[in-house]
C-alpha cells in the first residue's frame, strides 16, 4: 500500500469534549488547546448538554445561550456541536451519546475526553462495562491528582484488569487550569471581574443577556 494511500485512510481524531459549559471558560479551552498541541487529537468537538444527569435539581442557562458563548470561541480545530441540546426532551447519558456519535461521524475516530474525577467515579454510570469496551478515552490529570491503581480500577469495574489497563493507559497529564464555572456565576453574580477567567467574546454575551446576575 503506498504511503498516500494510507494517508488517505488514516481518520481524523476527534476528542468529545461534553458538559455543560454554563459557562465555557479559560480552563475549558486551555485543555482543547493543549491535547492538539500533544497531538493526541486533531480536532475537539465541544458538546453541551441539555440535560446532564447530575443537574437535573439544578438550574441551568439556556441552552442557546450556552451554545452562543461555545460558538463564539471555537477555532479552526475546534468546533461545537448543537447534538444534545436538539434533543433536549431527554437526559444526556455518555453511552448512549457516543454510540450515536459513531454513526454520525463515520470517517472520524472518536475520543471520550474525560477528567480524573469523572474516571473514578466511572463504574457508577449508566453501562459503563459497554462505554469503556466501545470507546476510546482521553483521560487527564493535574499535579497533585492521585493516580488509581490498576487493582482499584479493575474492583470497580466488576474485576475487569483490561478494562482498568485501558483507562489506566489513556491518562495523559495536563496543565492546572483552576477555574470553575461555579466560579465566574458567582464572581458575575458579586459584580467581580472576569476578564481572566472567560474570553472577551464570553463575558460580552454575559452582560448583554445579563447572565448570572442576582435576581
Amino acid at each position: 500500500m503506498s504511503w498516500l494511500k494510507k494517508v488517505l485512510m488514516m481518520k481524523n481524531k476527534v476528542a468529545i469534549l461534553g458538559g455543560t459549559f454554563d459557562p465555557i471558560h479559560n480552563g475549558h479551552i486551555g485543555i482543547a488547546e493543549n491535547i492538539i498541541k500533544k497531538g493526541l487529537v486533531d480536532e475537539v468537538i465541544y458538546l453541551p448538554a441539555a440535560i446532564p444527569p447530575h443537574k437535573r435539581k439544578q438550574q441551568i442557562t439556556d441552552a442557546s445561550l450556552r451554545l452562543e458563548m461555545i460558538q463564539a470561541v471555537v477555532n479552526q480545530k475546534t468546533t461545537v456541536s448543537d447534538y444534545e441540546i436538539k434533543k433536549s426532551d431527554r437526559v444526556s447519558y455518555s453511552e448512549q451519546t457516543m454510540n450515536e456519535l459513531r454513526e454520525i461521524y463515520p470517517d472520524s475516530e472518536l475520543f471520550f475526553f474525560m477528567g480524573m474525577d469523572s474516571l473514578l467515579s466511572l463504574h457508577k454510570w449508566r453501562n459503563f462495562i459497554p462505554f469503556i469496551e466501545n470507546n476510546q478515552f482521553i483521560v487527564y490529570t493535574r499535579s497533585g491528582d492521585k493516580w488509581p491503581t490498576k487493582a482499584a480500577l479493575a474492583s470497580n469495574f466488576m474485576g475487569r484488569n483490561d478494562l482498568a489497563e485501558k483507562m489506566l493507559q489513556s491518562i495523559t497529564q495536563l496543565p492546572n487550569f483552576d477555574i470553575s464555572s461555579s466560579q465566574i456565576r458567582e464572581a458575575v453574580s458579586q459584580s467581580k471581574p472576569i476578564n481572566t477567567l472567560v474570553p472577551t467574546k464570553v463575558s460580552e454575551i454575559i452582560t448583554k443577556h445579563k447572565l448570572y446576575q442576582q435576581s
